[in-house]
């Protein structure tokens, strides 16, 4: 039984592999066909940025298929992507159009998005589009998201930690200022008392001295 399972499970996973190894052999087949179902004429356009693009991707004017790239290279002295786009020869495209490099979805795959201009002179043959805007790279977007999120934390853990700092020199002050006047009272309560202190001294000064005179007196009469 066991071996039984474990043949059902190898088959289907052969069947699999068949399956997937056929859509990417029709995918590449479809790739390379691209840009040869229909009569047509190139024009070029200049990005700095295209993941995500490929030979065979299509080009679109409001989200309808107008063509497909028909290559992808690089241009030695900018160092820019030059991609030849193939499009319908039915439609002419204005001299002021821009093309954009866009996405059909979060996870989808990316295209040629084709904005048509409004000047009278259509591109011809091998002709370029100017005005281009490159992809957009989502884990550059992510990373830069994250940092400036960090960066933002930072922030207020400093400003944070000013502020209780500023609140313990704030309480420092209070409690200061509170024993300036106990400290004051004190010295007005010792200054006080220092008078007592010396009429005592005096007090005990003077009944000192009072024996010593009885004694003189009681010489001088027995003198006498």
């Amino acid at each position: 039984m066991l071996n039984k399972s474990n043949n059902i499970i190898e088959t289907l996973l052969g069947i699999f592999v068949v399956l997937v190894a056929a859509y990417f052999a029709y995918f590449a087949y479809s790739s390379g066909q691209a840009g040869r179902s229909f009569k047509g004429y190139t024009i070029s356009a200049k990005f700095m940025r295209i993941d995500g693009l490929h030979v065979g991707s299509d080009v679109k004017i409001s989200g309808v298929k107008i063509g497909t790239i028909k290559s992808l290279e690089i241009d030695p002295k900018t160092y820019q992507a030059n991609v030849v786009l193939y499009i319908d020869g039915k439609l002419k495209i204005p001299t002021d159009s821009s093309a954009a490099v866009v996405s059909e979805g979060l996870l989808g795959g990316k295209y040629i998005a084709i904005e048509p201009g409004a000047d009278s002179e259509v591109l011809a043959n091998k002709g370029i589009i100017m005005d281009t805007e490159s992809s957009v790279n989502f884990e550059t977007l992510l990373n830069k998201f994250l940092f400036s999120k960090s960066e933002e934390e930072n922030v207020t853990k400093k400003n944070n930690h000013k502020e209780s700092n500023a609140e313990e020199d704030v309480n420092k002050t209070k409690s200061a200022t509170n024993e300036s006047p106990n400290l004051e009272i004190m010295n007005d309560s010792q200054t006080q008392n220092k008078p007592d202190t010396d009429k005592s001294k005096k007090t005990k000064i003077e009944l000192n001295r009072k024996p010593n005179t009885t004694k003189n007196e009681t010489n001088s009469i027995s003198d006498d």
